[in-house]
């Protein structure tokens, strides 16, 4: 059985008939064509698959620096306040080792003379 069919070859209303084994060719070469066209196809997917990748891998490592400049400044802001309240771990502002807590109340004359 033969199925009359248009071809590329033939002007328009011009048809010539297709026998079975043509028609499997030109399914083999359609279908090779869709195969063709499904890789391709997956070849895009799969790189846009890794390039989403590399994009989370980067967004995650720019999270954890803001998380970490986060907790600096949070500390940051903690011993501003404790140096302006001056209460530091409990230290007066006067707490360097070689400052004289005596010589506070005396006056720069009182000292001996020069």
């Amino acid at each position: 059985m033969a199925q009359t069919t248009q071809t590329d070859g033939g002007a328009i209303g011009d048809t010539q008939e297709v026998d079975g084994s043509e028609r499997i060719q030109i399914w083999k070469d359609v279908s090779g064509e869709a195969a063709h066209i499904r890789e391709h196809e997956n070849q895009i997917i799969a790189a846009a698959r890794a390039e989403a990748a590399a994009l989370r891998a980067d967004v995650a490592k720019a999270e954890g620096r803001t998380q970490n400049l986060e907790t600096k400044i949070e500390e940051f802001s903690r011993r501003m306040l404790a140096w302006e309240t001056g209460s530091c771990s409990g230290h007066s502002r006067n707490s360097h080792p070689h400052y004289d807590d005596k010589l506070d109340d005396q006056s720069v004359e009182d000292g001996e003379d020069i």
